[in-house]
């Protein structure tokens, strides 16, 4: 059997999968991280009327800020372009007569 093809039967075997599960941490103290992600999940459920993209305070007011400006002058000079494609400025439209 040439080389070639001992190597690709090598290349055709499954690999073995290992399984292991994993303890469970059976005890009272839960890690600081989950701690603090309850605070957060907590703020981010009370129904105040503020909307989901909002409720993390002034940074997210002035990044929504800043994205619909940016949406808007997109569309502003979207159609500013088409306008000037559609209506182009004449060339040499001077009110000089000078032959």
């Amino acid at each position: 059997m040439s080389l070639l093809m001992k190597r690709l039967r090598v290349l055709s075997r499954t690999p073995l999968q290992v399984y292991k599960t994993h303890l469970r941490w059976v005890g009272d103290k839960v890690h600081p991280g989950y701690a603090r992600l309850r605070k957060i999940q907590a703020r981010f459920q009370v129904d105040d009327g503020c909307p989901i993209h909002l409720k993390k305070g002034i940074a997210d007011r002035i990044l929504f800020g800043i994205t619909a400006f940016a949406a808007l002058s997109g569309i502003f000079l979207n159609f500013s372009l088409y306008y000037s494609l559609i209506f182009p400025a004449e060339k040499g439209s001077d009110d000089d007569d000078d032959f």
